[in-house]
């Protein structure tokens, strides 16, 4: 009995190693695709950025969020 027992705590150790091993690929996986894109995007900001500063300054970008805060109402209940 004892082997028998021992055998299938074997098996499902044997099975859960199989299944991390596949949880660390897919998250590999997506590690590698998320590094791909932060890539990407400070590839475009260093093209972009001098094209952008040159033709608008870094704080008129986010001027409209000073506008909405003074503006801003509280909702009525």
């Amino acid at each position: 009995m004892e082997l028998k027992e021992s055998i299938e705590q074997e098996m499902k150790l044997e099975q859960l190693i199989e299944s991390l091993i596949v949880m660390q690929g897919r998250s590999n996986r997506r590690l590698e695709e998320l590094l791909k894109r932060v890539h990407q995007i400070e590839q475009y900001i260093l093209e972009a950025g001098p094209q952008a500063t040159a033709t608008q300054p870094l704080d008129e970008g986010y001027s409209f969020i000073a506008r909405l805060e003074k503006g801003k109402t509280t909702p009525k209940s």
